[in-house]
């Protein structure tokens, strides 16, 4: 749902302007079906997630004692319970590094931070 959804929604459509533009007209209606095709692909976008999972237990044993070690410090008395171990997902990074690099083409010096990156699922097929 998008923001003028929401006002739609929220407050209703009570002014001439939105009133003209209602499915009753023949353009509009074309209008008003590319709009509702918008929100269908909408729908279709995946978020691309930074880390994924380490799948491997002897991998995932190794990190969890490293990462413990590093954590631990001079304190070996410490106790840590390693949740979750992920690796880096290398089509996040690929997308990230080159979106960067398009947006810095004039200013080399400036940087960037990715806020999220999606991708377009595929077209289920009949």
């Amino acid at each position: 749902m998008g923001f003028f959804a929401w006002i739609r929604e929220r407050f209703g459509a009570v002014d001439a302007q939105e009133q003209a533009f209602s499915s009753e007209s023949p353009v509009h209606g074309a209008a008003a079906a590319t709009v509702g095709a918008t929100a269908a692909d909408e729908a279709s976008w995946v978020d691309v997630v930074p880390f994924v999972d380490v799948e491997d237990a002897q991998d995932r044993t190794l990190v969890s004692v490293i990462a413990s070690a590093v954590a631990a410090g001079d304190r070996q008395d410490s106790k840590l319970v390693v949740r979750r171990v992920g690796r880096e997902n290398p089509e996040y990074r690929r997308v990230a590094v080159i979106s960067a690099a398009i947006a810095a083409a004039d200013r080399p010096s400036s940087s960037f931070r990715c806020v999220r990156i999606r991708r377009r699922m595929a077209a289920k097929s009949a």
